[in-house]
């Protein structure tokens, strides 16, 4: 070939004569003396190589941190709402998802993760709304694990049978899971045994709540919408990874932040990852081994919060304001950085980072939705969901 042939050079017009590596058709025939590749060439190669990346081998591929929603037979949805401890209100755009225990000051238990999971599935399956917000009723935003349900959970290990879990709670009959649902788990614990995600446990040992809480962790942090927190209250333990999963988090002054089970001899597992992408290994350490209490404002010097507000009054017109930058903003693009930024967070920058990254925005350029929205751009129109506001309930 030459030691001067570069493969990557590119003639608006074939080459005739020079190395044709991919096998040109009749009109790429090269000029005489050339030595380039035709664009046509390029392209067919750059696919070859997109189609290589797609393979987990030679260089492996980061997890790719999209939503298992498989994870839990839902009861109800969106459309035909029964949950009483977590309440479910759409709007224009926007969905809300309020915490509704106030006398236990939203702890949670089976009712109220119950309500949840069926909320998270359900925007799943919402493209229309833009925006979803999580809130709380009461003065708490969230008191992480209600105890008596702990308290139940030893007692049903001795055999006691008990209604629900044996806290206070508006229960709805729930759905059996489907077969399609169950052996989707069992694939999930058997995969994680053999990859020994469990150390020398079997996958049959391990609880299936355990399971289910971390996916339902993710499911919320993986949603299409984008999500904001609006923190009525202080929130403790599992309540700042309800806090944290959150892509943004607007505070009312006078709350609370803590995760103080180390106090008692326990970690915050499930919840770590969401806490640490938020606020960093060394606040997560602090705030997990110390179980100190945090202001509103401290919060937001560590980076849990990112607005405090005087009152929830206050807060719902940062919501406002935050769904009006979101208006023009594409959809799919934000499901899909979302996306991105989950999967390449933390990792190092080395092929598979390079090659997963570089695969995103060739599918993102060929997406219907970046089309549409470069050809507005140009002919100066508006996109197609500029024209639909997010108009807030509150």
């Amino acid at each position: 070939m030459g030691d001067d042939w570069d493969p990557f050079a590119v003639d608006e017009e074939p080459a005739i004569g020079g190395p044709q590596p991919l096998g040109s058709s009749t009109g790429d025939k090269a000029r005489a003396g050339g030595n380039r590749i035709s664009a046509a060439d390029q392209e067919r190669l750059a696919n070859d190589i997109f189609e290589l990346m797609k393979e987990d081998a030679p260089w492996g591929r980061p997890a790719n941190m999209k939503a298992d929603q498989m994870f839990n037979q839902p009861t109800c949805d969106s459309y035909d709402w029964r949950h009483k401890d977590v309440k479910f209100e759409i709007g224009a755009g926007i969905g809300y998802v309020i915490f509704n225990r106030p006398n236990e000051n939203n702890s949670m238990q089976d009712t109220l993760g119950h309500g949840l999971t069926d909320a998270l599935l359900a925007l799943h399956k919402r493209p229309d709304l833009r925006v979803a917000v999580f809130s709380g009723e009461g003065r708490m935003y969230c008191a992480g694990g209600d105890p008596k349900s702990w308290q139940a959970a030893a007692l049903m290990a001795k055999g006691v049978k008990m209604d629900g879990d044996g806290t206070v709670g508006h229960r709805i009959p729930g759905k059996t899971p489907t077969e399609e649902c169950m052996k989707h788990m069992q694939m999930i614990l058997m995969r994680a045994e053999a990859s020994g995600a469990f150390g020398d446990k079997k996958w049959h040992e391990i609880e299936f709540s355990r399971v289910g809480a971390a996916k339902q962790w993710q499911c919320w942090s993986t949603l299409p919408q984008f999500t904001i927190a609006l923190v009525n209250g202080s929130a403790m333990g599992g309540g700042v990874g309800a806090v944290c999963c959150c892509d943004y988090v607007i505070s009312v002054k006078k709350a609370y932040f803590v995760v103080s089970e180390v106090k008692i001899g326990v970690i915050p597992a499930t919840i770590s990852p969401y806490v640490v992408a938020k606020i960093g290994p060394a606040n997560a350490k602090r705030l997990f081994n110390t179980g100190e209490s945090m202001k509103a404002e401290r919060a937001k010097e560590v980076g849990i919060v990112n607005e405090v507000v005087e009152n929830m009054a206050a807060g719902h017109l940062r919501v406002k304001a935050m769904a009006d930058m979101i208006v023009p903003c594409a959809p799919g693009a934000v499901a899909a950085i979302k996306n991105l930024v989950f999967t390449v967070a933390g990792q190092p920058i080395l092929d598979p980072i390079m090659f997963f990254t570089a695969l995103k925005a060739k599918e993102n350029l060929a997406s219907e939705e970046s089309k549409i929205g470069r050809s507005c751009e140009i002919e100066s129109k508006k996109k197609p969901w500029e024209l639909s506001p997010i108009v807030p309930l509150y």
